[in-house]
């Protein structure tokens, strides 16, 4: 099946009152890149979210597998690949949540059921998501997921630096720490991010460290929908320990943790995590029958 590419006008104000078939009325507006398939009846609905200096991309493989079986949406959050980055409006992360609904709204009604797979950030916007409509999902596989992010001191530091003072640090600090402190496996995802950071707007990575994850903050009892946690023990962007914390807290979800494996499981291992998300999707209550499984290295 074809993947359909089109831009969705969100409007913040008015979450939930627009149809894709109405025209834009209002300047009041941003555009969100999506990708998805043609939207069928009687087919289960999976939306697909990226990770930070992600994009829909990510998840051209899993337009590959599962487009033949569900209706599939990946839309770029604001700020990421080809969505826009309204910097005049909040960015917390209950607001990108309410962009993703925004987007399912137009196009399945107000009544929509969906299952989430989300990355690092967008889990987190996933748990906000299911907090505030939990009658909208069904049940979510997050990888790399955390209760709380704790921004640190230097990284708040390095948002309120000039863009020229910002790039020349940062690509000092990558340069001279990353061959001795990244293991060698690992050294391209960091090259990988710093080029990233030179040619993104810098004013964007300012509104997510200040404002998306600075707000973020979940109330894990709350969430009652089913979840299965993927997670890398030598994680170290969301500490693994964090990731723990989450699965314990939660009412109803598992984790399995793949020792040795770092942050990007999604990228390291898109097959592993396809495969898993696959049988996910089909049934979840195969996997709770553990609070925890171990992969061994």
């Amino acid at each position: 099946m074809s993947v359909i590419e089109s831009f969705v006008p969100v409007y913040p104000d008015m979450i939930g009152s627009s149809s894709v078939n109405e025209p834009i009325s209002s300047q009041n507006f941003f555009l969100v890149s999506l990708k998805r398939t043609e939207v069928l009846p009687n087919r289960e609905n999976v939306i697909l979210l990226h990770g930070w200096f992600g994009s829909s991309d990510d998840y051209d493989l899993a337009f590959e597998q599962f487009s033949h079986k569900y209706n599939l949406f990946a839309l770029d959050l604001r700020g990421h690949g080809d969505s826009d980055y309204p910097l005049t409006l909040s960015w917390s992360i209950t607001d990108l949540a309410k962009d993703i609904h925004s987007v399912l709204n137009q196009y399945l009604g107000e009544n929509y059921k969906i299952k989430i797979i989300a990355s690092s950030l967008s889990s987190a916007v996933a748990l906000t998501f299911a907090q505030l409509y939990p009658q909208q999902v069904e049940a979510m596989l997050l990888v790399s997921p955390t209760t709380q992010f704790s921004v640190p001191l230097w990284l708040r530091s390095l948002a309120k630096m000039s863009p020229r003072k910002l790039i020349k640090l940062a690509a000092t600090i990558f340069e001279k720490t990353t061959k001795y402190l990244v293991p060698k496996h690992e050294q391209e995802t960091y090259y990988r991010f710093i080029d990233q950071l030179k040619h993104q707007p810098l004013d964007i990575q300012k509104k997510i460290i200040e404002e998306t994850l600075a707000s973020y903050n979940i109330d894990p009892v709350s969430i009652k929908v089913p979840i299965l946690i993927l997670a890398g023990m030598e994680d170290k962007v969301i500490p693994f320990k964090d990731t723990r914390e989450l699965n314990m807290g939660l009412a109803k979800s598992s984790l399995i943790v793949f020792e040795g494996m770092q942050h990007r499981l999604l990228n390291k291992m898109p097959e592993v995590v396809l495969g898993i998300a696959e049988v996910f999707l089909s049934n979840p209550e195969l996997f709770f029958v553990k609070k925890e499984f171990i992969v061994p290295e």
